[in-house]
């Protein structure tokens, strides 16, 4: 699935497609990143159980690009489920810095 997405979105689109169908396979690729990463979570409680679980902390990670990303997660379940009485709204202190660094992975895991 995440090939063939990835395959249309190298490629380009018709101009038939409107912008929220390539909006929406870019959403559809980056849900497909995240069941990937579920299944990896699955995996990592077998490494949490033997006492092997390594955590990354040296990859500098984009903060406003995270919680945007987990941003347009969020609304394209909302939209989907059609839970209109829910306002998502995204806040990110100023004093931040916009890169930390720390384990990607991990801190996807919880979004």
């Amino acid at each position: 699935m995440m090939g063939h997405i990835d395959l249309i979105l190298s490629n380009g689109l018709s101009k038939e497609y409107e912008k929220e169908n390539l909006e929406g396979l870019h959403v559809a690729m980056e849900s497909g990143q995240l069941l990937l990463s579920i299944i990896q979570d699955i995996l990592d409680l077998s490494k949490i159980e033997a006492g092997q679980l390594d955590i990354d902390c040296d990859n500098l990670i984009p903060v406003r690009g995270m919680v945007e990303n987990t941003m347009k997660l969020a609304n394209a379940y909302r939209i989907q489920r059609k839970k209109d009485r829910i306002e998502l709204f995204e806040s990110v202190d100023e004093s931040i810095s916009d890169w930390i660094l720390g384990d990607q992975l991990r801190l996807q895991q919880s979004e």
